[in-house]
């Protein structure tokens, strides 16, 4: 005697192996989205940890610019300028700000700000400042 297979227990297996495929894909699609979200921020940090870094050297350069530059002349009072990228070596252009404050309440004495932003605009901007006192005429170590 021959068996008559039943049409609707085989579509039901199909549908419940369709059903397990989905779920799979899915839960794969939701593994690789977050290694993507995790390699995303990775490189954000290490952006971010490059401009700190340039920052950085600017800030210490611009301060040793400033210490030559007062023990040159007693009386330089700052400078700003802006720096490309091509002379810094890097993607961005930076910004230079030194101020000199000779109204210290020593007489000799000055008080030198240092501020370095990295790029120079935002929204990736890393501002890096330095302040240090000097007297007149003497080189900073």
């Amino acid at each position: 005697m021959r068996r008559i297979r039943n049409p609707i227990r085989r579509s039901g297996r199909r549908g419940a192996a369709l059903i397990v495929a989905i779920v799979c894909v899915s839960i794969a699609v939701a593994v690789m989205y977050g290694i993507t979200q995790l390699a995303v921020q990775a490189h954000r940090e290490v952006g971010l940890q490059q401009r700190q870094a340039q920052a950085d050297w600017i800030a210490e350069s611009a301060a040793d610019r400033a210490a030559a530059r007062l023990a040159a002349d007693a009386g330089y009072s700052g400078e700003e300028w802006l720096l490309s990228a091509g002379e810094i070596g890097g993607p961005y252009d930076a910004k230079v700000r030194i101020s000199v404050d000779h109204s210290e309440g020593q007489p000799g004495w000055c008080q030198v700000r240092v501020v370095a932003d990295y790029p120079a605009d935002l929204p990736l901007r890393v501002r890096q400042t330095r302040v240090f006192r000097m007297p007149h005429g003497e080189r900073r170590d």
